[in-house]
């Protein structure tokens, strides 16, 4: 199973260019199974920004209604996931439909390699672990769909397939996550196209590209005032504790060498006030950690024992509920 599944993730993160060779032997199939006959107009477009208005705008000219039947026919005999990533995958989809500004009901959209594992996506992974591995035998119908639709899968990105036209998006230029998977980058977009669009991601939670570039240069105290806690959560896992604690006023109260090793100080925030963290290591690495404590602390160690106090408070509490 997981080199199955590793397989499958390989191919939906796939970068550069499309297969649109095997696109349009294939593609052709799938219309035909669903008893359409295939358009004559193939559009290539880079991104999803640019396919998604192109989709709108042609909709919108020829008045016509989108393949929903079509897709159930397609894709109906596949389905499930292909664990977090295809979690990942879906906030992906969320991001991009948000950042186009478009609504997604307007129409009915097919995921390509980035739909590979959803059950609820027709899951080319899912179906295809019974075909190649349980050896798994249906009618020469269905399998025919089926083979038809992963292929296709294999090939593009998105795609957008009506009964006058089919725009196709070529896959990212590249995909940068972080060790959980997750779209990640703190110097550049997280995913991009190769006409330049795509999405600033910090450990999968979603920056334009203003708050991104803000994000570069602000100070602790912008950080803790941020808006969305989401972003302000991961700008303070991913900047330096060092250089957090350059930009304000602060006084070293206690420092021990013992359990590791650990600095007590007082720090001063603009419009916050007075407070006190503790600064330490993690045993499993020499990333330092910080974590604020009773203003009333003067020891490093009886701050320590204070917070595994209410740590373990805290689990007995949950235990009884």
């Amino acid at each position: 199973m997981p080199a199955y599944r590793d397989k499958w993730i390989e191919i939906g993160l796939k970068t550069g260019d499309a297969d649109w060779e095997t696109f349009d032997k294939y593609m052709p199939i799938c219309y035909e199974k669903a008893g359409l006959k295939y358009p004559t107009r193939i559009v290539h477009v880079p991104s999803p920004f640019f396919g998604a208005h192109v989709a709108s705008v042609a909709a919108e000219i020829w008045n016509k209604i989108y393949l929903k039947s079509a897709e159930a026919s397609v894709g109906a005999s596949v389905g499930a996931s292909v664990g977090d990533y295809e979690y990942q995958i879906i906030k992906t989809v969320d991001a991009i439909a948000e950042t186009v500004g478009v609504n997604r009901s307007w129409n009915f959209w097919l995921g390509g390699q980035f739909w590979i594992g959803g059950w609820y996506y027709w899951g080319v992974a899912f179906v295809n672990f019974f075909f190649d591995v349980c050896n798994l035998k249906l009618s020469n119908d269905i399998m025919e769909r089926a083979f038809a639709y992963k292929k296709v899968c294999e090939s593009v990105n998105y795609i957008w397939p009506n009964r006058d036209f089919i725009i196709v998006c070529d896959r990212p230029k590249y995909i940068l996550r972080d060790s959980d998977g997750r779209l990640h980058s703190i110097t550049e977009k997280a995913i991009e196209y190769k006409d330049g669009w795509g999405l600033y991601m910090i450990h999968g939670v979603k920056f334009t590209e203003e708050q991104f570039k803000k994000a570069q240069t602000a100070t602790i105290v912008e950080i803790l005032s941020w808006e969305d806690i989401d972003q302000r959560s991961v700008l303070l896992r991913e900047r330096p504790i060092e250089t957090l604690l350059e930009s304000v006023p602060k006084t070293l109260i206690d420092h021990t060498d013992d359990c590791g090793g650990y600095d007590l100080y007082e720090v001063e925030f603009n419009g916050i006030g007075k407070t006190k963290i503790l600064s330490y290591h993690g045993w499993s690495s020499e990333k330092p950690y910080i974590k604020f404590v009773k203003p009333n602390a003067t020891k490093c160690l009886e701050a320590v024992a204070e917070l595994r106090h209410q740590t373990v408070a805290e689990l007995k509490l949950s235990l009884k509920s």
